[in-house]
């Protein structure tokens, strides 16, 4: 029953809305008021620059890094590339957040810097982070690869704020990333890498990306890309970072019509599930934007996390999900410490809290794709338990 389901339906990608197929050259737009923007060829690379900044104002030896326990692997990444040692802090129990008291407990002497990370659209507390790193002296970098700034945001920000512009990220363009400044000075302090170069061939090679991107990623047509192994869709890696680079003149004339389509696309898909789970009382489960309220770093999530009673109840809740082609997602499955590759010492990081949230972590799609009919297949599924 449930193939069939998912053969009427077809099948839901878990995140990501069509990318931009042209683009005109025009002053880059004001991301974060008052704050200065330096493009970088990804999210990752600009999270290893800003680092690096960090670094080099402290000038500290062999500096640390402060980052989440439970987190994209591009964090250690980009830590390692920047030449700083990654210190993995537990989260809070059942929230994304860094636990406030193991920042004041975990031992790193020659930190420099501590990340917060905005996962998927639920907003760290960066009053908080703030206050704890001014008091000792560090940059707080605030990572919002998966949170994309929408106008009227005032609460407080990073000293650094990361964007990437990848592949399913909130705003797409298949690639490229950014470092928002708070002073000029910080701007100063980073790196300006070479630009890649330009022209038709570049032009060409990012229209016929867009293009398959935009087929694939219909309900009808994800099936083929979800089928090919090689692709690795949806699984959790170690990819070190091996240089850093400008964001290419075709994405960078793209950027600004990007933005704008951005800010002005609808939430409605977000809204109706928010709604239907409200309205549903399922049992054993975990709505994480209500339960985090006031931190929503976006209008716009990127994906619908919710916490399952433990491992067993959410992989149930992913298979069933998954068979009716509802585009549901463990995200990274694991804590970063267990994540295969990641280099020592960050490897076998005891982190309890992290690790209960990765076994239980649940997430819904909120992209433009996702319709009344599947919010109404998702809460039914759910609440089957």
């Amino acid at each position: 029953m449930a193939a069939l389901d998912a053969l009427i339906h077809g099948r839901l990608p878990p995140a990501g809305d069509p990318v931009p197929w042209w683009g005109v050259a025009r002053a880059a737009p004001a991301i974060l008021p008052g704050y200065g923007m330096r493009l970088y060829g990804s999210g990752t690379m600009a999270l290893a620059v800003a680092l690096a900044a960090a670094a080099a104002v402290r000038e500290e030896r062999h500096p640390q890094v402060l980052l989440p326990a439970y987190g994209c692997p591009d964090l250690v990444a980009a830590a390692v590339f920047a030449g700083l040692e990654p210190v993995l802090v537990d989260l809070a129990p059942e929230r994304p957040w860094l636990d406030l008291d193991a920042l004041t407990t975990v031992h790193a002497p020659r930190c420099v810097a501590v990340v917060a990370v905005d996962l998927l659209g639920l907003g760290e507390r960066i009053a908080a982070l703030a206050a704890f790193a001014r008091a000792r002296g560090l940059c707080l970098i605030e990572d919002r690869a998966q949170a994309f700034p929408v106008v009227g945001d005032d609460r407080e920000h990073g000293d650094y704020v990361i964007l990437s512009f990848g592949r399913g990220k909130p705003l797409s363009l298949l690639g490229g990333g950014a470092v928002l400044a708070r002073t000029p000075a910080l701007a100063a302090a980073l790196v300006r890498p070479p630009q890649p170069p330009g022209g038709v061939a570049a032009m060409l090679r990012y229209a016929l990306a867009a293009g398959v991107y935009n087929v694939m990623r219909r309900r009808r047509a994800y099936w083929l890309p979800s089928a090919l192994p090689w692709l690795q869709l949806g699984a959790t890696v170690y990819d070190p970072l091996t240089g850093i680079t400008g964001m290419d003149p075709v994405r960078r004339a793209r950027l600004p019509a990007a933005v704008a389509r951005f800010r002005g696309a609808p939430t409605q898909p977000q809204r109706r599930l928010a709604d239907a789970l409200r309205a549903g009382h399922l049992p054993g489960i975990t709505d994480l934007p209500r339960a985090c309220p006031g931190t929503a770093a976006a209008a716009r999530l990127l994906r619908y996390p919710l916490l399952a009673t433990d491992r067993g109840h959410r992989d149930r809740l992913l298979a069933r999900l998954n068979a009716r082609g509802l585009g549901a997602t463990a995200l990274y499955g694991a804590p970063l410490g267990a994540i295969p590759g990641v280099p020592t010492p960050v490897a076998g990081t005891v982190a309890p809290a992290a690790a209960a949230f990765a076994d239980r972590l649940l997430t819904l799609p909120t992209h433009s794709g996702v319709t009344d009919a599947d919010v109404a297949r998702m809460c039914r599924s759910l609440a089957a338990g």
